[in-house]
């Protein structure tokens, strides 16, 4: 029996966290991207080029979802936007608090 044990345990943590999974078209509508922003007099060229999407299912049922922007210009503007769904409205606002207590740090 313990034998059993032990090889249930070794096989759940080969188990991966997370999983890469394919961005479909909907995902990439959820984000403000860089060539949306010529209509505020920023203006991007070949903005298709320097795009990344990447999307992470974990374990939990959460999906991230990434788009990211890097022209090749030093001076140019960086992007990076995620959207985290989570399977819980605890799970969302935890992690919301989270953020927030992060990123709020003047003190």
């Amino acid at each position: 029996m313990r034998l059993l044990y032990s090889i249930l345990i070794l096989a759940l943590a080969a188990l991966p966290a997370c999983l890469s999974v394919e961005v479909e078209q909907r995902d990439k509508e959820l984000f403000v991207r860089a060539d949306e922003f010529s209509k505020y007099g920023v203006a991007f060229s070949n903005t298709e080029k320097y795009e990344k999407y990447e999307k992470t299912r974990y374990l939990d049922g959460s999906v991230e979802i990434t788009y990211e922007f890097e022209p090749p210009e030093a001076d140019a503007a960086y992007l990076v936007e995620t959207v985290t769904v989570e399977p819980k409205e605890s799970d969302a606002r935890m992690g919301q608090s989270i953020e927030d207590t992060a990123i709020d740090c003047r003190s």
